[in-house]
């Protein structure tokens, strides 16, 4: 628990240069790679600098917080439950598919869609990794504000701000009829 909690924190520019430092061009594990495995994903480190080494940094701040948001409801599971089912013959995979898993799907779709919001917003990791605006809109918006030849675009940030907004507000209105469930479970505790 406490790992995930420090490793839900290492994002943004830390976590960027730790990953430059270890696989870019010059980093420690790619290095090594050219030198004993050269045909290999590792040599070549210009995945690392588009949307896959984007989707691995985005993945490694990801997990350790949908440990720390999923793990309660894990928690909340009854052991009574389990022990029920046992006493009326089921098998372990009959208590997840009709016990556990319909408890905890609520749970783990409202946790998928703070993740969601949360990379949504994350600015920080995109702009100091990769150069590309085209498809991540905080990278958009900061485009449209900043321009160095004078070609800012402050009404089309304002327009992707909005739309980000609109996002996450429908996003949250689904986490928060998502909590509304799953609160019955954890009030009967």
């Amino acid at each position: 628990m406490a790992l995930s909690s420090v490793l839900a924190q290492f994002g943004g520019i830390m976590l960027t240069f730790a990953f430059l430092a270890t696989f870019a061009f010059n980093g420690l594990v790619s290095s090594f790679a050219v030198k004993y495995f050269p045909n290999t994903f590792l040599a070549d480190s210009t995945w690392l600098y588009g949307r896959n080494g984007l989707a691995v940094l985005y993945t490694f701040f990801q997990i350790p917080l949908m440990v720390l948001v999923f793990l309660p409801t894990l928690e909340n599971l009854k052991p009574q439950w389990r022990e029920a089912s046992d006493a009326l013959g089921g098998k372990a995979y009959e208590y997840w598919l009709r016990v556990g898993i319909p408890i905890l799907t609520p749970s783990f779709a409202g946790a998928a869609l703070l993740l969601f919001v949360n990379s949504l917003s994350a600015y920080a990791t995109a702009a100091t990794l990769i150069n590309m605006r085209d498809f991540l809109t905080p990278l958009q918006i900061a485009g449209a504000l900043n321009s160095e030849v004078g070609g800012a675009n402050p009404a089309e940030a304002k327009s992707l701000s909005v739309f980000m907004v609109i996002v996450v507000v429908f996003a949250m209105s689904l986490y928060a009829l998502l909590r509304r469930r799953v609160s019955k479970w954890e009030q009967r505790r």
